[in-house]
Parts: C-alpha cells; sequence; structure tokens
C-alpha cells in the first residue's frame, strides 16, 4: 500500500475525465492524478460515442458549450498532434409536422441569436442538398453547416496524451472504493484496492458510473445509464461519403456515413435503465423500417452486425450535464450525466470545470442552470433535441 498527495484527483479517465486532466494541468494545477477503474483508458462509454457535434440544441447552455468546443476540435491537430476525423458536412433536421416545423422555428430563433448560422430548408432544397431523401412528406428542415461528426477515442487519447506530457499521473485498475472527508465533510482524498491518494479536490468524471461514486459520500445524483445502440452496414456507395447527419424528428431515425459505410441510429424511450451493453439483434428491424422511409435506397444496403454496437448514455432528468461543486461536500466536483453530449461538449467541460474548481467561478459561459442543486429545486432546463 502507497500514500501520495496531490493537488486533484480526477475519477475516470474517459474522454471527461482527460480533458478535465488536461485543462486542470493547463491552468497551472501542480499534481493531477487520473484513477481508472479498468485495465486500460478510454474503455467506456467514449469508444461507443456516436461522433456527432452540433450547435443546433434547445438551450442556451448546450449551444454555449457547442460554440466554446467547435473550434477547440476544428485546430485539435495542429494543437494536440492528434487526427481526429474532424469534418464539418453540417446536421439536417428533417420533420413532415406543423408541430416540427413550429419547433425547428423556434430552435432555429435562439440558435440565430447566438450566432449560430441555421437554414431552413423547403423540400426541394433538402432533395437538392440530400439526393438520397423521400421528401414527398416533408415540410422542411433545419441544416447548419458548421455542425459534423469526430472521432470521440483520439479527441480522448489527444486529451490524455497531452496531460500525461505536462505531468499527470494516471493509474490504471484502480477503482475508487472510499471517499475520505474532513470533519466539515470536504474531499481529503481518496482510497482504492492500490492504496491512498489525498487531495482537497475530487472531480467525478465517472460516466454511467458517477452515481455509485457519490453514494460513498452520501450523495444522491439523479445520472442513471441508459443503452443505445448504433447500426452499421456494409460498404455502401449509393450514398456519398461527404453527407450531413440526418435526423428525421418525427421518426427518431438517424443516420449518417462513416468509413464508407452508413451508420444509423434511434433511442428506444422505453429502454430501461442499466449497464446493458449487448448489442439487440432486434432492433436492426426496426431501424431498418424508419431508414427505408426516409432513405428508400437503403433498401439495398446490408447490415453488419459485428460492427453494429451498443453504449451507455449517462442521463439526467433534464439530458444536461451536472457541472460543479457539490455544496455539502467542499471539493467534490461533478462532470456527469452529459445525455449524450459528452464527446461534443468535452472541451469546454474541461475549461469550465478547471476553472470552477481552480478558481471558483467561470468567465466561459453562466454554469448556474448546470448546478446539482436544481434537482431538488425543481428548476430543470429540458432540452428538447436529444438523439
Amino acid at each position: 500500500m502507497n500514500s501520495r498527495t496531490y493537488d486533484a484527483i480526477v475519477a475516470g479517465a474517459g474522454i471527461i475525465g482527460l480533458s478535465v486532466a488536461y485543462y486542470l494541468k493547463k491552468k497551472g494545477c501542480d499534481r493531477v492524478l487520473v484513477l481508472e477503474k479498468e485495465e486500460s483508458w478510454i474503455t467506456g462509454s467514449t469508444p461507443r460515442a456516436n461522433g456527432g457535434f452540433r450547435q443546433q440544441f434547445s438551450t442556451p447552455v448546450n449551444i454555449q458549450m457547442s460554440r466554446i468546443s467547435i473550434p477547440i476540435l476544428a485546430g485539435f491537430e495542429e494543437e494536440f498532434g492528434t487526427d481526429i476525423a474532424f469534418a464539418q458536412h453540417g446536421y439536417l433536421f428533417l420533420t413532415g409536422t406543423d408541430r416540427g416545423v413550429e419547433g425547428l422555428a423556434t430552435n432555429r430563433e435562439l440558435q440565430r441569436s447566438h450566432g449560430i448560422d441555421v437554414d431552413w430548408l423547403e423540400p426541394a432544397a433538402v432533395k437538392q442538398l440530400a439526393p438520397y431523401v423521400r421528401c414527398d412528406d416533408l415540410k422542411g428542415g433545419n441544416f447548419c453547416a458548421q455542425d459534423g461528426s469526430a472521432d470521440a477515442y483520439s479527441i480522448a487519447q489527444g486529451f490524455g496524451d497531452a496531460a500525461r506530457r505536462l505531468g499527470t499521473e494516471i493509474r490504471l485498475e484502480e477503482p475508487v472504493i472510499a471517499v475520505l472527508q474532513g470533519e466539515q465533510g470536504g474531499i481529503q482524498g481518496v482510497r482504492t484496492p492500490g492504496g491512498t491518494y489525498q487531495a482537497p479536490v475530487l472531480v467525478n468524471a465517472a460516466g454511467p458510473f458517477a452515481r455509485s461514486l457519490c453514494s460513498l459520500v452520501g450523495v444522491d445524483l439523479p445520472v442513471q445509464p441508459v443503452r443505445r445502440m448504433l447500426v452499421m452496414t456494409e460498404p455502401f456507395d449509393r450514398i456519398p461519403d461527404e453527407i450531413p447527419m440526418v435526423v428525421d424528428l418525427d421518426s427518431g431515425f438517424l443516420m449518417r456515413k462513416e468509413s464508407g459505410r452508413v451508420l444509423m441510429g434511434w433511442s428506444d424511450p422505453d429502454e430501461p435503465p442499466g449497464f446493458n451493453l449487448a448489442f439487440d439483434p432486434a432492433i436492426i428491424d426496426i431501424v431498418a423500417e424508419k431508414a427505408m422511409r426516409r432513405v428508400p435506397v437503403l433498401e439495398e444496403a446490408r447490415i453488419n452486425t459485428r460492427k453494429s454496437w451498443a453504449g451507455l448514455y449517462a442521463e439526467t432528468p433534464d439530458h444536461h450535464c451536472v457541472l460543479g461543486e457539490v455544496p455539502k461536500v467542499p471539493g467534490l466536483f461533478l462532470a456527469n450525466g452529459f445525455s449524450g453530449h459528452g464527446m461534443m461538449h468535452s472541451p469546454a467541460i474541461g475549461m469550465l470545470l478547471s476553472d470552477l474548481a481552480l478558481e471558483g467561478h467561470t468567465e466561459l459561459l453562466d454554469v448556474h442552470p448546470l448546478r446539482f442543486s436544481r434537482f431538488e429545486e425543481g428548476d430543470l432546463i429540458h432540452e428538447a433535441v436529444v438523439l
């Protein structure tokens, strides 16, 4: 057993934990330790991410986090030396209902007020942009050309490698089994099977396991894991490679191209919370029916079940993350519950959390809506555009 002292401990070596570790070091935090319960880093939800990033959200805080993050992603290879397959082919949100049109108009007005270049496309314009899309039952869609996709694993690796170069220590197979607290409840460190590590700051970046970590200090964090599955085809050249992420808001179907294949998804609203990571082949028929209705040419595509997969969203009741210090446990900082938006917002989260942990505040944006106490206060901020 050993005992060491640090300035900050980060629990979780996924994309969020590694981003936080990097920005803590970049801001001058001297001794940073990342603890990961698995035998290697970046093994949880990060490599199972869809890979999309967008600015087309329905709340100001999500839009602002995208606006902070996307320039970092765009310049990631230059800053970190890591190719993240960054591509801006856009997001195209489609609807065939009056309610959908109203919702897109509301979102578009908000997004434009934050400087996002979002266009309304009539069906003819949708057909011109995406000729493979069936448009006869559509009323139109919102399109932002600055949205796109990137490789989540590569982003996490870039953050992690950079954090290590700055002196961050990353220890694997070290799950946090106890949190050490002082008489006033403040964080003093953690204990793992490998030893005791002291620090006045503990960052919960445990993804789907965030609630369990908080339970060690008697805090009930309303974050639960929910399975989401993605279906991949064999190489399919009937649809061009450089296409926007197509989202059919009416059916919940989404698709984009990845490495010459079509990546398709649909989120089952009745999926129960849990840690189930098994890919259920039954979803293929559901996704295929929605796919062929919106993109008829996909009837010719063949599904590759070996390249299809399941991952976990860490969801909160309002589909917004929890960010900041727990008032009753000084020194415990939360970066949890991203509800599928962790990859795209990881640069902003690292910057924001490092500000909060080291300076007690941040000038980047107003993080008050993301506070832990909002759940007890009943002050939720619902995101309407969750994929």
